[in-house]
């Protein structure tokens, strides 16, 4: 899948490696509404993202559905995990320049400046 991912499709990528890393693949249906149903359908269509209906015997809760990654959707949300991780960095960092105290406390914080240079010299 080579189109670039709307908001709402990274959104439902990330729950759902949320879902296959910390939920062993159940995903729970009362977190997403008719058009992620038909997003996953799409891209289970497509071999980006398998789902399907759980059994009723090994139903948890409101987990009433299993989803699985390909290789290429596992790649694209890390990217896009990456790509939030540095957001927060970036507003942390800032948040953290206000406060005088902060400045000078061991190596990380030098640490974390020279990872904001690096993030917004890639948005230039």
């Amino acid at each position: 899948m080579k189109n670039k991912l709307t908001k709402q499709e990274i959104s439902l990528l990330l729950y759902v490696e949320t879902c296959c890393v910390d939920h062993d693949g159940k995903l729970d249906t009362t977190r997403i509404n008719d058009e992620d149903r038909d997003i996953l359908s799409k891209w289970n269509d497509l071999g980006y993202v398998y789902s399907g209906r759980l059994p009723i015997d090994i139903v948890q809760r409101d987990a009433t559905m299993w989803v699985f990654m390909s290789n290429e959707a596992i790649g694209q949300a890390a990217t896009e995990r990456k790509a939030r991780q540095d957001r927060g960095i970036v507003r942390l960092f800032r948040q953290l320049e206000r406060q005088e105290c902060c400045a000078v406390r061991n190596n990380a914080i030098g640490k974390l400046q020279k990872r904001v240079e690096q993030i917004e010299s890639k948005e230039d």
